[in-house]
């Protein structure tokens, strides 16, 4: 079996219950929700509320060709030159990418309803773990992207011997949510990083 079909049949595995997610959110205490300037705010049962970081850094890029989402509010730029669209297996990805080089990969899933970035962390790597149970959050930060508050977030994990990095964008409003994805292996992130940013950074939501 070809190394690009095999990635993509893991990630199948991998992402398949991402569209699901407003269906299976956890029960929660506590929500978190941004204010109009991209800080952080932690809203309690109670009533009461805390501010849980500083106002996150901005990003942003520029390329060439435009994906637009059939759900409307979101949008993002790729080079063609270095992106080849392809079609995915997976039913709950809208659109997805295929690196030059066949070892790189921009994945999206879209939904129109909106989940709280908590509770769309806590199923991304809930639905990661089904298909490696390893599977750990290495990275996470708030980024404000293009005016849109998003949670920036790497996992890696091991399936069928082989540790996978995925370096991803999610992001939650009123018209929606979005897990924006991208992944390889870990011994070739290095090699697609300054890729997979420039698309990531290229994202732009209408009414973030």
């Amino acid at each position: 079996m070809r190394l690009t079909t095999f990635l993509l049949l893991l990630l199948t595995l991998l992402l398949a219950a991402c569209s699901q997610s407003s269906l299976n959110a956890p029960n929660t205490t506590s929500l978190e929700a941004f204010t109009k300037d991209g800080r952080s705010v932690v809203l309690h049962e109670n009533g009461t509320w805390q501010y849980q970081e500083a106002v996150p850094a901005s990003y942003s890029s520029s390329t060439e060709q435009i994906f637009n989402s059939e759900k409307g509010f979101f949008k993002f730029e790729y080079n063609p030159q270095i992106w080849r669209v392809v079609d995915t297996s997976n039913e709950a990805a809208e659109f997805m990418l295929v690196h030059r080089n066949g070892e790189g990969y921009v994945m999206v899933i879209t939904e129109r309803i909106g989940v709280p970035l908590n509770i769309l962390k806590r199923i991304a790597v809930r639905n990661a773990r089904q298909a490696a149970s390893d599977v750990q959050v290495i990275f996470r930060e708030k980024r404000l992207v293009n005016g849109a508050p998003v949670l920036a977030m790497d996992m890696q994990g091991r399936i069928q011997g082989i540790v996978f990095r995925y370096h991803s964008y999610y992001w939650s409003g009123r018209d929606g949510s979005l897990q924006f994805i991208t992944f390889t292996s870990q011994s070739l992130f290095e090699k697609y990083q300054e890729d997979f940013d420039t698309v990531l950074n290229s994202m732009q939501i209408e009414n973030p």
